[in-house]
């Protein structure tokens, strides 16, 4: 009967894993090469019909349909040159809309000795491509995303998204450097200075000015727009924000890419409330982001819109601020900042001070419930990367976060010991009332009472733990250094880890991704890496280490754990899978402390018993000398 329960319960695990396999490799990849095709074939579209643009009103969109370069060169330019970001400004609609998180020369910054200036970062698109990561693409190419400031008025033509500004002074704009841009018609002229500080920060101050007969209802918006997101962004770090975010009507306010569609704009309308000043709303991605920040002494409303424009789907965070009667001959003025980079918690956190900008450290998705110890794990990982590699770091928290849970680990590891040395009499209990399951249940209670054991005194500690690994999740998600942050052979603890075993980690010079049929599962679910199979050994070993069912078909449902968990968990990114790893490795020192202590059969001590048992064979002396 055991061999048929555990026979039965290999053949239901194979099966689960070949219908998983089957549904990877003949429903997800085909859909997946469809939308490929799908965009490709859009693209393909566009570039044999240049110069078609469509546009809407405010909000502004316009289709794809260039090339970036072409994009780039359709419209008159002012560069941008600071030690952290290079692009330029349109002055059709004087956009922002084309930058990258990199300096001019698109080389980290480096001191004296060489080592790079993590004040300013040069951000690349991975590990290998040294390309620098693009923030915003120009209107008219694929996946546009770019930031927009104008004036709405009443019965006058103010400043659209297709009129030309102009420089009236400056030439490259870089901090410390400004360039002001004009517009003019018959009713409304307006100056524009941009500001740019070292860092991601934008200053927009617009002066309007009412040239008109009569008085002009005059009212400022601004815009974050995307205009498709690459898969890239869709598919990267699941477990924060990705999409629309602002505060506004005095609380957080989030849209993800794949909700925001499907939300009626009435919905994602922000209007102020009980004389409620200032807010700030844009898009979020995990590592970067761009929020506009109007004036903090003025109200605002605030708007998520999702539309589709020839089947792209174009996202916007806009606001409207408050309204202004400006008198023929006289003028008006509004300041609004830009944040367009890397989230870099302190970076933000010290323009939230110095620009009055109101909980703006809650643009990072710390998390609604376990926002404080998110923070503060993320407080001490960002302390520990002062002084060593991220890769360390990591491990020094791992080691604080046991330190503090280590009286509830104790008080779990202790009952579990407990509980495994009382396997052979709940064994024999059971094989005793094998026909009476009423009697196995009160006659396992009268042990644990005899015993003075709680079988649920290991599992309370075990709960307890679960925020903190969840909020621990989130900080290694958040943290932007743990990003192309190299440990050991890894290169980037972001990413998964590259070693394989379809090349037996790096010696067999071959990529699996490109065996027909198969070569997507190869290089998806069944990629492990040599972390992977480490983590899987650890979680072995620590199971082992645990009280174990008396029933046979969860014993062997049980075994397969380690290895069901290695395939999901390959796929996270490594410097997670290092934390998993070495957590659980401390986890098994300090259980098998315990057990060591409370003198309970553990597979450490029995591996060291036959390691001792293959030494030198002991030598018999006969001491009387016969012979």
């Amino acid at each position: 009967m055991k061999n048929e329960n555990a026979r039965n319960t290999i053949i239901f695990v194979a099966l689960s894993l070949l219908i998983y396999l089957g549904y990877v490799q003949f429903v997800l990849q085909p859909q997946q090469k469809a939308k490929q095709a799908a965009a490709a074939a859009a693209a393909h579209e566009a570039a044999q019909h240049p110069g078609v643009v469509s546009t809407t009103g405010s909000p502004q969109t316009t289709t794809v349909v260039l090339s970036r370069p072409q994009a780039l060169a359709a419209t008159p330019r002012v560069p941008i040159e600071t030690p952290s970001l290079h692009g330029s400004i349109s002055l059709q609609g004087a956009r922002i809309d084309d930058l990258f998180l990199c300096n001019p020369s698109n080389k980290p910054v480096v001191d004296a000795k060489g080592h790079a200036d993590k004040a300013h970062p040069c951000y690349t698109v991975s590990a290998d491509d040294k390309s620098p990561v693009e923030l915003f693409t120009p209107v008219g190419a694929k996946y546009a995303y770019f930031a927009n400031l104008g004036w709405e008025a009443n019965g006058v033509e103010t400043p659209s998204a297709e009129k030309t500004w102009t420089l009236v002074s400056g030439t490259v704009l870089s901090p410390g450097h400004p360039v002001v841009l004009g517009y003019d018609d018959a009713a409304i002229s307006v100056r524009r200075t941009i500001a740019v500080d070292d860092n991601y920060m934008f200053t927009v101050s617009d002066t309007a000015t009412n040239k008109a007969a009569a008085a002009v209802t005059l009212q400022p918006y601004g815009e974050v727009q995307r205009q498709g997101v690459p898969d890239a962004v869709l598919k990267s770090a699941t477990n924060v924000q990705q999409g629309g975010v602002g505060y506004l009507q005095d609380d957080t306010k989030m849209v993800s890419y794949r909700a925001w569609p499907k939300k009626k704009t009435s919905d994602e309308t922000f209007a102020p409330k009980d004389n409620e000043k200032g807010g700030w709303l844009g898009i979020t991605d995990t590592y970067w982001m761009a929020i506009l920040a109007p004036d903090p002494t003025k109200p605002i409303t605030g708007v998520f819109i999702a539309k589709k424009d020839k089947g792209v789907d174009i996202f916007t965070a806009y606001f409207k601020g408050q309204s202004v009667n400006v008198a023929p001959g006289a003028s008006t003025s509004t300041t609004t900042h830009l944040f367009a980079g890397a989230k870099r918690v302190n970076l933000i956190s010290r323009y939230e001070k110095s620009l009055g900008i109101k909980n703006f450290d809650l643009s990072i998705d710390w998390g609604k419930r376990l926002w404080p110890l998110t923070r503060a794990f993320f407080w001490l990982l960002e302390f520990f990367y002062q002084y060593v590699p991220f890769g360390v770091a990591i491990l020094l928290l791992t080691v604080v976060v046991k330190i503090a849970l280590f009286p509830l680990a104790n008080q779990a590891f202790a009952s579990m010991s407990k509980m495994k040395a009382l396997q052979p009499k709940i064994t024999e209990i059971k094989e005793r009332y094998a026909d009476d399951q009423a009697k196995q249940q009160s006659e396992t209670m009268a042990l644990y009472q005899r015993e003075k054991i709680n079988p649920l005194a290991g599992c309370l500690p075990m709960v307890i733990q679960l925020p903190i690994f969840l909020a621990l999740l989130r900080v290694l998600y958040l943290a932007i250094d743990m990003r192309q942050a190299r440990f050991l052979w890894l290169n980037d603890l972001s990413a998964r880890d590259p070693s394989s075993i379809w090349t037996l980690f790096g010696l067999i010079p071959w990529n699996p991704a490109a065996v027909p049929y198969i070569g997507g599962t190869l290089d998806g679910i069944l990629h492990l890496g040599i972390v992977a199979i480490l983590y899987g050994a650890v979680m072995y070993l620590q199971q082992l280490m645990s009280p174990s069912t008396p029933d046979p078909t969860q014993q062997a449902m049980m075994r397969f754990m380690p290895l069901i968990f290695v395939f999901i968990l390959s796929r996270y990114p490594v410097g997670l899978m290092i934390y998993w790893t070495w957590s659980a490795l401390l986890s098994i020192l300090q259980q098998y402390a315990i057990m060591h202590r409370h003198k309970v059969e553990n597979p450490i001590d029995g591996f060291i018993a036959r390691i001792k048992g293959l030494g030198a064979p002991e030598i018999s002396v006969d001491t009387k000398g016969s012979g």
